[in-house]
């Protein structure tokens, strides 16, 4: 029988861990091994079929990763650090990838840009030269002042996120469970985005898209906020399928 189906057959629409897989598969044909099972699961994933929901747990269903595009300003922003700063890499995200998840639309938007500690200063000047309102995230003071702009842009230095982002040469693309984590842990510059909106775009979010919970959490214990996201996570039902495959 082909592992593949025996695969999607048993665990449509469900999370499951690669043992339990394993399993499962030897249960109905003994003579494939582990690494034959591995295999397959690596490229359902690859194919679209399955997707990587932590370490060593997948959900099998066409649930798609989140892919947003960048807003004409996002992309403009991207394309002046390109042009600029030739050599630097630098990740970018932009609040209202956020929208479709929330009741209430928020009046402004920012679009957040993590580079070398070292060129935060000289980032600001340049967008600022280009007629961005653009921030170090250290001047809250600045940042709280301007919140209410219709394009916030704030720069910050980059942080441990290499497995939460997209990597598009010099310039990466956060991924949503990096925005989500940012949400929660600076509230000064996400104001609009906190209290029952917050729980509808955590809900909204993980019920639509695939989503890493182990890379999500390692990066919110990074941040220091894994007790918050987690708290968050726990409404969902999506993550509640999760932790009981880790079982």
């Amino acid at each position: 029988m082909n592992t593949k189906k025996i695969i999607l057959d048993k665990f449509k629409n469900r999370y499951a861990s690669i043992n339990l897989i394993v399993s499962e598969v030897q249960s109905t044909e003994k003579c494939i091994d582990r690494k034959t099972v591995i295999w397959t699961v690596n490229d359902l994933v690859k194919n679209g079929f399955a997707v990587r929901a932590g370490r060593g747990v997948y959900r099998f269903s066409p649930k798609k990763e989140f892919s947003p595009h960048l807003s004409n300003s996002a992309a403009t922003i991207a394309d002046i650090i390109s042009n600029q700063f030739k050599y630097m890499t630098a990740i970018i995200s932009d609040s209202s990838w956020l929208n479709e998840f929330m009741v209430q639309q928020p009046f402004s938007s920012v679009v957040a840009l993590e580079v070398l500690d070292s060129a935060v200063n000289s980032v600001v000047s340049k967008l600022r030269a280009e007629n961005f309102e653009a921030f170090p995230k250290a001047d809250f003071k600045l940042i709280e002042t301007y919140s209410k702009s219709a394009q916030l842009i704030v720069v910050s230095k980059a942080l441990q996120t290499t497995a939460i982002k997209k990597q598009q040469k010099l310039i990466s693309i956060a991924k949503l469970e990096k925005l989500l984590v940012d949400v929660v842990c600076d509230p000064d510059i996400y104001g609009q985005y906190q209290g029952w909106e917050l729980e509808n775009i955590f809900l909204n979010s993980i019920g639509k898209y695939a989503i890493n919970f182990s890379q999500m959490l390692k990066y919110a214990t990074n941040r220091g906020r894994k007790f918050d996201v987690e708290k968050l996570l726990n409404l969902t039902d999506g993550f509640s399928k999760y932790k009981g495959a880790l079982i």
